[in-house]
């Protein structure tokens, strides 16, 4: 690849451009790229949403915290039955209650051990939580890069604007002129017209120019959450963006795929705990009519206690195919991040040789500008001194024109190419 023209070598370059023509620079009250940025940031409604997913991934993280440690409840039942068992003696008999009963209960229960399953709960909730973390991040690059190429390409529409009105003003100028020279007899009408033809041209281009200029102006409204509203963007279109030349840092998108699938291996993990017993303890203090004496059937408070172990011997083969499901998940989002690291790796060269290839033509682009503004100088003082025709001049000025326009789309693809790096770059 060609090396670069740094920008120290145009300065001579852009003095003699600048003293000739005025740059395509925003408005004075235009807004410029930081301030739109942050009311666009303001209004826009995904990095809410992306929020509130991460509150709700934070939120199941903590409740798997939360099934590791004891609970604690209130329990109250009644209950009615027809008959009661009864003791007959001689001499008296013995009922056992008068069929109904009322218990209120403070429960406590702890799971003492489930196989692992309630720590690779865990792990996974919080590998969920860090992936949705990532993602933000993630969403958060992306609509920042949208919202940049936004404004950079407003910004361009209104510097192609820019030239391509000021090639019209100029053609206008040329056409007083020849009018003056028509009037004084010394050129002729072929060459009022050819003028004429010329402009009716610039001004179709400025038309839609400026119909581009328009919509990216309303584009902008729209963005900031003013429909309707004309924003015009403010700024230098050839001002190298910040950051392109910092280091790249690891994707977002790459990190939210290594959590997933440490949460894809913390499942298998969870499954797995069907293979294992699971032991349950539980205590509790009760008061309770009849209780445990139903004879008396009066009120009484007394505690209790359990130990409760499950083991499944056999389900049908379910945890297995649950197990193998996961792994399988598992094994798809490996092959998704080495897929994802390999075309991050190719678009943040690909992004770099864009960069330097939109340099390159935007340098050619400036050196071509410098020429031809000299050479419309140099023919308009031949066509004065009579030793130059119209046509010769209107060439000039056309191929100035366009020299003008493809300088500024230049810069506009170029400053695009280092949005596109910046993304990719993670920044």
């Amino acid at each position: 690849m060609r090396t670069p023209i740094r920008p120290a070598g145009l300065l001579l370059a852009l003095a003699l451009v600048a003293a000739c023509d005025a740059r395509a620079e925003g408005p004075p009250n235009g807004l410029n790229l930081p301030n739109f940025l942050q009311m666009a940031w303001s209004t826009n409604q995904r990095p809410a949403a992306a929020r509130s997913e991460l509150e709700a991934a934070l939120a199941a993280r903590a409740q798997a915290r939360a099934l590791r440690g004891p609970t604690l409840g209130l329990e109250v039942a009644g209950g009615w039955v027809s008959r009661t068992q009864s003791l007959e003696m001689p001499g008296r008999s013995i009922e056992f209650g008068d069929g109904s009963s009322v218990d209120a209960a403070l429960q406590a229960g702890w799971t003492v051990y489930a196989g692992g399953a309630l720590e690779a709960s865990e792990r996974r909730a919080a590998s969920e939580a860090q992936a949705r973390r990532e993602e933000q991040i993630a969403d958060s690059l992306r609509l920042s890069a949208e919202l940049r190429a936004a404004f950079l390409s407003a910004l361009a529409a209104e510097s192609v604007r820019a030239a391509a009105e000021l090639g019209v003003s100029r053609l206008e100028r040329l056409q007083g002129e020849v009018n003056t020279c028509l009037a004084a007899g010394t050129t002729g009408e072929e060459a009022m017209l050819l003028v004429e033809s010329r402009l009716a041209r610039a001004r179709q281009e400025f038309a839609l120019r400026d119909g581009d200029a328009r919509a990216a102006r309303l584009e902008l409204g729209a963005l900031i959450g003013k429909p309707g509203a004309i924003v015009i963007p403010a700024g230098e279109l050839e001002t190298p963006l910040e950051g392109v030349e910092a280091g790249a840092r690891r994707p977002a998108t790459l990190s939210a795929l290594d959590a997933r699938l440490r949460a894809g291996e913390a499942l298998v993990g969870q499954l797995g705990a069907w293979r294992r017993p699971r032991v349950e303890a539980g205590a509790g203090w009760h008061l309770a009519r009849p209780g445990v004496d139903p004879v008396s059937n009066d009120w009484m408070g007394y505690a209790s206690a359990s130990l409760r172990v499950k083991w499944s011997l056999w389900d049908n083969r379910l945890g297995q195919l649950r197990q193998a499901e996961a792994r399988s998940q598992r094994r798809s989002l490996e092959h998704r991040l080495r897929e994802a690291e390999r075309e991050t790796g190719s678009l943040l060269e690909r992004c770099r040789e864009w960069v330097g290839a939109a340099l390159n033509a935007w340098d050619e682009a400036v050196i071509r500008e410098v020429l031809e503004t000299r050479r419309q100088g140099l023919v308009e003082a031949r066509w004065r001194q009579g030793m130059a025709t119209e046509r010769d001049w209107l060439d000039a000025q056309d191929d100035l024109r366009q020299a003008q326009l493809e300088r500024a789309l230049g810069a506009a693809r170029l400053r695009l190419a280092e949005n596109r790096l910046l993304q990719a770059m993670g920044r």
